[in-house]
């Protein structure tokens, strides 16, 4: 065989392999976020309740992006004290006031009230100004948020 037919072999052969792995590691990373989220709904996360108009906002600046971090003063709760943070959710509920990221900030979004879970449905809404409503899947998701942010609202 000529030579340059072996380096196309060799190159056909590295890409391909390479395209597995791509493929491999999309699959693997869908099968952990899948399997974090079925965790957060079966555990403590998926029991939680409330609702509630947000009272303050506080907008972070972290990793390239703007954040939106929500205080919300709940109308109805089914816990009285609760605190998660970890490499996936935070939520804080203390005092009547609970604390969780609105996700990244968008100018024209201002969000007015919070319904999480209310009908065990295992969602979260929020209930813009404009009178647009975004659900998303229950996950108290900590977006840009740090622990020492979870002190912010009082």
């Amino acid at each position: 065989m000529k030579k340059s037919f072996k380096v196309f072999i060799f190159l056909a052969l590295v890409i391909f392999l390479f395209f597995i792995i791509v493929l491999w590691s999309m699959i693997k990373i869908n099968i952990d976020a899948n399997r974090v989220f079925k965790t957060a709904q079966a555990g403590p996360l998926g029991k939680i309740k409330f609702k509630g108009k947000v009272i303050n906002t506080a907008i972070i600046k972290r990793y390239g992006k703007e954040y939106v971090m929500l205080c919300i003063k709940l109308d109805y709760t089914n816990i009285d004290d609760f605190y998660i943070f970890n490499e996936y959710s935070g939520l804080k509920i203390k005092n009547g006031i609970a604390t969780m990221s609105g996700g990244v900030y968008i100018e024209n979004e201002r969000i007015n009230y919070v319904e999480i879970n209310m009908n065990n449905e295992k969602k979260e809404k929020f209930y813009l100004k404009d009178g647009s409503v975004d659900v998303i899947e229950l996950l108290f998701h900590k977006g840009g948020l740090i622990e020492s942010d979870m002190d912010l609202c009082k």
